[in-house]
């Protein structure tokens, strides 16, 4: 795993990279942050192996379900993309 980005994120909750301790609401904050940088790299996945309009229509499709079932399942709210700032939800 890479450590680096994990205190990153860590940090941007604003609570102890040491690993000793965290509150429940700065793991909640550590984990939305988490799934987030998810989406955004599922959200820019290259759309460039598909031959066809056809085949870009079903990556594009299965991207965006990808993304959906990962707001659902963890109830986010969406954010465009393009507009999101992960420090807007700290």
């Amino acid at each position: 795993m890479n450590k680096e980005i994990v205190d990153q994120l860590i940090k941007k909750v604003g609570t102890d990279v040491s690993g000793r301790w965290m509150s429940i609401m700065d793991v909640e904050k550590l984990i939305e942050l988490t799934v987030r940088e998810c989406i955004e790299l599922i959200d820019q996945t290259p759309t460039h192996c598909a031959y066809t309009s056809y085949d870009l229509s079903i990556v594009k499709c299965t991207l965006e379900k990808s993304i959906d079932k990962l707001h659902m399942d963890f109830e986010l709210k969406k954010h465009h993309s393009k507009d999101f700032d992960h420090d807007s939800i700290l």
